[in-house]
């Protein structure tokens, strides 16, 4: 009872050694590290994908609420002239305006057109010429009080992203058509961020999975050389348990579930996370800085998750193996049993019966 008891401290003071990150691909050869290498660049383009699916996914909704009247605005042009910054700003909107209208084609200047069958009835003031005329035009506009259309693809007449559109017959036509167009242009990013998303994912899972294979079979091999290779002391004296064949299958399982799933999980991951809060911040900074702060939160709960479901793997493998270890010794004491009996019958002639 004192050596068992002896036994079971010693087995206590016994320090698990630790293997680093590393260590996990030291059986790695080098088609294994070209398809670590494949398999990592296909799992941080998958996960820098999900940001930019949202990124064009809301470009395509805006586009289609911004070109179908929700922030389009009739406005009267001295109402917006309360700072010279302003005024400046139409200036150099107009230039675009006048890209907007050379393209179209000419049209009088200052005829105004009552009615339109886009906007219900409103009257509209077209103007174009060359594009030092349209400018000008466009600044007498400005000292006028007359209505003029204003565009706005942002949050409101202050956004940035202001356009103007005196609309002619052409104009008319071609803004009407470019709804269709950059809908259909952000529709077509979708279809080759999810071209991209497609082919980036199974390379990331098949190198991966792979990759995890090829290793677990080569640790599978070290291990039994690694075993059959120690002394009979090792057995009675280091050896915390004796059902290596278990241990054999069921760690080769855990370290190949490692390489093959849960690495390319953490890079994808990782790099969605990553990803996300760059283009969050470039977009918009305010918001990103403020979702930022739930970070800390969401780190504590997924550590928590990670231990608890680290001691219930461990109890678990310590479970099967208990029964794994039951079950080896009743298949021996059956086999001894009928080697006595079958060694009984044949020399005192018993019945099998």
């Amino acid at each position: 009872m004192q050596n068992d008891r002896e036994a079971k401290e010693d087995k206590k003071k016994m320090k698990k050694e630790s293997v680093s990150l590393m260590g996990l691909f030291s059986a790695a050869d080098k088609v294994d590290y070209i398809l670590m290498f494949l398999g990592t660049f296909g799992t941080c383009v998958h996960g820098g994908t999900l940001p930019l699916f949202f990124v064009f996914f809301g470009k395509m909704l805006l586009t289609w609420q911004s070109f179908y009247g929700f922030y389009s605005h009739i406005l009267h042009i001295p109402g917006l002239r309360s700072s010279c910054g302003r005024t400046r700003r139409f200036k150099s909107e107009a230039r675009v305006c006048a890209r907007f209208l050379w393209s179209a084609g000419e049209v009088e200047d200052g005829r105004i057109n009552s009615g339109s069958g886009i906007f219900g009835g409103r009257s509209e003031i077209r103007f174009s010429g060359s594009g030092s005329d349209l400018v000008q035009s466009f600044h007498r506009l400005c000292l006028a009080s007359l209505p003029l259309l204003v565009w706005c693809e942002g949050t409101g007449v202050e956004s940035l992203n202001l356009r103007l559109f005196p609309l002619g017959t052409t104009c008319a036509y071609l803004l009407a058509y470019l709804p269709r167009f950059w809908t259909h242009k952000n529709a077509l990013y979708l279809v080759y961020l999810g071209l991209v998303n497609l082919v980036s994912a199974w390379m990331g899972v098949a190198c991966w999975m792979q990759t995890g294979e090829r290793q677990t079979a080569r640790l599978r091999i070290i291990y039994l050389k690694s075993i059959l290779a120690k002394d009979i002391t090792f057995f009675d004296t280091e050896a915390r348990d004796s059902n290596f064949i278990f241990h054999i299958s069921s760690d080769t399982i855990l370290v190949q579930d490692a390489i093959g799933d849960k690495t390319g999980h953490v890079l994808r991951y990782l790099c969605q996370f990553i990803a996300g809060f760059v283009i969050g911040f470039l977009s918009v900074w305010q918001l990103t800085l403020l979702t930022l702060a739930v970070v800390p939160l969401i780190a504590i709960a997924g550590g928590g998750y990670a231990v608890i479901m680290s001691t219930i793997s461990k109890k678990s493998e310590a479970a099967y193996a208990d029964a794994g270890k039951v079950a080896e010794e009743v298949s021996i004491a059956s086999y001894v049993r009928l080697h006595l009996h079958v060694k009984n019958v044949f020399t005192n002639k018993v019945p099998l019966a």
